[in-house]
């Protein structure tokens, strides 16, 4: 993060067409949610689906590599056809 954040996430939302962009914001429905998200003490990476309404999260925790200032880090989410995943920070299978 840029500023020092007390709740925040650089987590992305993959979804369906919206007819309205503008209207992007929480909530807003989505497939995927994926990547790091920072409230207070809590810390840790997203990894949820969307599926028939309900959000699934991961069910282990996933590492949070935000900590230091200044440094970009890069987030990777492999969705297999056989409905497997795989998580990737700074290219480190987690």
């Amino acid at each position: 993060y840029e500023k020092d954040v007390e709740c925040g996430g650089g987590y992305m939302k993959l979804g369906p067409k919206m007819d309205d962009a503008t209207t992007f914001g929480d909530p807003t429905a989505y497939n995927i949610m994926f990547g790091p998200d920072k409230c207070g003490y809590t810390k840790r990476t997203h990894l949820i689906f969307n599926y028939k309404g309900k959000n699934v999260l991961k069910k282990s925790d996933l590492a949070y590599k935000q900590e230091g200032e200044g440094t970009s880090h890069l987030y990777r989410l492999v969705v297999r056809p056989d409905n497997t995943v795989r998580v990737e920070i700074d290219e480190e299978k987690i």
